[in-house]
This record gives C-alpha cells, structure tokens and sequence, in this order.
C-alpha cells in the first residue's frame, strides 16, 4: 500500500523538524525532513543525514536513491519544478502551471514518496517543509493520500528566534523584516487552510506547554499510533531523530530530548521590535493564526 504523507505546515522557526520527528517516530510513520529540499541537498548535494552518514551512505537515503534511479538531469528539473510549486511564489505559479508541469510534479512527488515508503516500510511519510504552497499542491496531486498539520509561534518567540545568528538555515531578521515576512506567510496559511485536509492547528509555545496532551490530540486526528512517542516524552526519554538530511540544527542530532516548558511568550526589547510584534499580533487575529 502507498504510504501517505502528514506533512507540517507553517512558518519559519516554529519547531516543525521537533514536531516532524515526534510524529516520525511513531512505529508506522518515518520522518523524512523537509522534502522540498531533497532534489537538492539529498540526491544532489549529499548532505550529512542525522545518522551520520553521508545521503549517499546512509541505508535509508542511498537506497531510496537507487531505487529513483532519476538522472542529474531528471534531478535538477525535480529541484527545480519543487522550487517553482512549493516556495513562497509556489501559489502563483500553480495558477497558471500548465496540465504537463502540474503532471510531472505528481510524478516525482509520487515516486519520491512511495520509494521512501517502500525502503523505510512506513505507512506514512512524515514531510516537514512548512510551505503552505507545498501542502496545497501535494494535496491537489496526491488528494486522498494528504494530511497537514499546522504549527505557528507567537509573534515574540518568531521575533526571538530570528534575532539569534544562523547564518546555516536561516539567516537572522531585523524586527521590522520579521512584520511583513509574517503577513506574506499567514496570508499563504490561510489560502491554504480551505484547500488540505487540516488535522490541527498548534502553537508552539502552547505544544510545549503540554506536549503530551497535544500528541495525544494528533494522534487521534490523525491515525498515528504515538503512545510509544508520548510515554518517552513524559518519562524524559530520549527520541531518535531518525534519518534527515533537511531541516534545522536538530538534524545534527541522533537522538533529543524534548522538554515540557511554561506557555509563556518571550519579552521583547527594543522600540522596533515591539512595534514589529504589535503588528503582527493584529495580523494573527485577523487571520486567525
């Protein structure tokens, strides 16, 4: 059977690599990272995956490339084809994609899918590129195969995160940057909402507050049996990130910890900051995000 794909959904720097790999973990699901990217940085580029082996060693990745067997030149024409669907101009170009282009994007997204599926034995697929046009166009092509979960953060823990140096995933933002870089993506989730099939909405800092509960929320939503994932979070235990290649720095890690912590939002300092997290406290209510 195709395995199907619970894909996360949402903005930048909201914790969707830890959601996706505590969905991953589930005994029936693999997380395989953020696919938008692997044309590129797993077949392409062979970047390290969490396992510690190159993609081209690694026994999941090397293998799900072999059984692609897609050319360099089919490869780029996939990276570039999920650039053109998935990114933040995706919804445009999906508007007046033609039947050919929008044929050939459900055949790599297709092929990519069920060779993850049939290497790792999941039945579902784990995809955490964020893009909510990614989640739209998958949905299209792939309709009764598609689940999306939703994970925001308060405007202070977006404008904290951004306010770190990562110079690796991605780059840190000036306050004023983070309000419209907010606006364009919670325009993009609510033109999305109507268009998946949405299992949840989640706020991090809320998900982290009480993860359990909340996994427990989303395994019920979904169908994926977490009770092995919530009884290792509530007892501290560790949780195997698993085989990703794409996402943030938790990548890097085998295995993580994840924490309960208060549901509190950070305090912001500065004038344009606070200006930065007024305005997009007023978009969040008008979106509804």
């Amino acid at each position: 059977m195709a395995p199907r794909v619970l894909y996360v959904m949402g903005t930048g720097r909201s914790g969707s690599t830890v959601l996706g790999a505590l969905l991953g973990a589930a005994p029936d699901a693999v997380f395989a990272g953020e696919l938008t990217w692997a044309p590129a940085e797993v077949f392409g580029e062979h970047r390290p995956c969490s396992c510690g082996e190159l993609a081209s060693e690694c026994s999941l990745w090397a293998e799900v490339e072999a059984r692609l067997g897609w050319s360099d030149a089919r490869r780029r024409a996939a990276e570039a084809r999920f650039q053109r669907f998935d990114w933040h101009k995706g919804f445009a170009h999906q508007l007046v994609a033609s039947a050919a282009e929008w044929a050939a994007y459900e055949r790599d997204n297709r092929e990519l899918i069920d060779a993850i599926g049939e290497v790792s034995g999941a039945q579902w697929v784990v995809d955490s590129s964020k893009y909510p046009a990614r989640a739209v166009a998958l949905s299209r092509v792939m309709p009764d195969r598609v689940s999306v979960v939703s994970l925001t953060r308060s405007p202070e823990g977006l404008l904290q995160a951004f306010s770190r140096q990562n110079e690796v995933e991605q780059r840190p933002k000036k306050p004023l940057a983070v309000l419209p870089w907010y606006g364009a993506n919670a325009a993009q989730i609510v033109w999305a909402r109507g268009r998946v099939d949405l299992k949840a909405e989640l706020r991090y800092e809320a998900f982290h507050a009480d993860p359990c509960a909340h996994l427990a929320r989303l395994g019920e939503a979904t169908g994926l049996d977490l009770d092995a994932v919530i009884a290792a979070v509530g007892s501290g235990d560790e949780v195997s990130v698993g085989h990703v290649v794409t996402g943030n720095r938790l990548r890097k890690r085998g295995e993580f910890v994840f924490q309960a912590g208060p549901d509190v939002r950070p305090t912001v300092t500065g004038r344009r900051a606070r200006a930065s997290a007024l305005g997009m406290r007023v978009l969040g209510r008008v979106t509804g995000i």
